[in-house]
């Protein structure tokens, strides 16, 4: 009896540790439609690809037929969704991560061959409207390398703006998880963009775009966001420098 009790007891641990208890943060997926919940309500209530054309042109595309959809749990139980287009003009990826530490991680990545007609990538996670109205922020702003700082309130006044770290609402969006010595972060052409741009649209609608446009010599681009909740004073919990330049020596921080 008492080994009985050992093992439920243990099996039990085991799942307490592996799994987020009342995660604030989860994904769902249908289909094409995949969106970002807080606590069950729609935090990014759409995740589209934008080759920058007029709606009549992307329709003829006809990305949602051609592309390719995956789902699956890994074994540490981060669900994972994917779509991809293996077209040679119009490649792109998406993935979604539900991961077990209770952030959700988003990327994209859009390759554009030599001479391409359609030269843009771009990745926008829409949110309700109204869904940050009134919500302070505190951000790093511009150039991924520099320790920028900015605040204000999420109002219809808002103008929008280029980040790398974003805080608002108890929220944390983390725009560049690589950190400042990702030197490339903020290229047209061959890198994973560390810095994204918020836009607020006159329904009051946010909305986060990251990706850009090649040159008619082709290359690639993208992004990667992890949303999970904290303050801008969590900065230092996942980076351990705030700044940095060329030339900077860096040395062990952590071991």
């Amino acid at each position: 009896m008492t080994k009985r009790i050992i093992y439920f007891t243990a099996i039990f641990m085991a799942l307490l540790t592996a799994t987020p208890l009342m995660a604030a943060l989860t994904v769902e997926g249908k289909g094409s439609a995949i969106r970002v919940l807080r606590d069950g309500k729609p935090l990014i209530e759409s995740i589209a690809i934008d080759l920058a054309l007029p709606p009549m042109e992307m329709s003829k595309l006809r990305l949602a037929e051609t592309a390719k959809r995956s789902q699956q749990v890994l074994p540490d139980g981060t669900k994972v969704w994917n779509e991809w287009n293996e077209e040679r003009q119009t490649r792109y990826r998406i993935e979604v991560a539900q991961r077990m530490d209770g952030a959700v991680e988003i990327s994209m990545t859009g390759e554009m061959e030599a001479l391409n007609p359609y030269m843009t990538r771009l990745i926008h996670l829409t949110m309700p409207q109204g869904i940050l109205n009134g919500k302070p922020f505190d951000a790093l702003e511009g150039n991924g390398r520099k320790y920028t700082r900015v605040n204000g309130v999420c109002d219809t006044a808002y103008k929008g703006g280029n980040y790398r770290w974003f805080t608002a609402d108890g929220l944390v969006f983390d725009f560049n998880p690589f950190g400042a010595t990702d030197y490339c972060s903020g290229y047209s052409a061959g890198a994973v963009k560390g810095v994204w741009n918020i836009t607020q649209t006159e329904e009051g609608k946010f909305v986060l775009t990251a990706g850009s446009t090649m040159k008619n010599y082709g290359g690639f681009t993208g992004g990667k966001l992890v949303i999970r909740e904290g303050t801008f004073a969590d900065y230092g919990k996942y980076h351990l420098i705030d700044r940095y330049s060329y030339s900077q020596h860096l040395f062990p921080s952590r071991l």
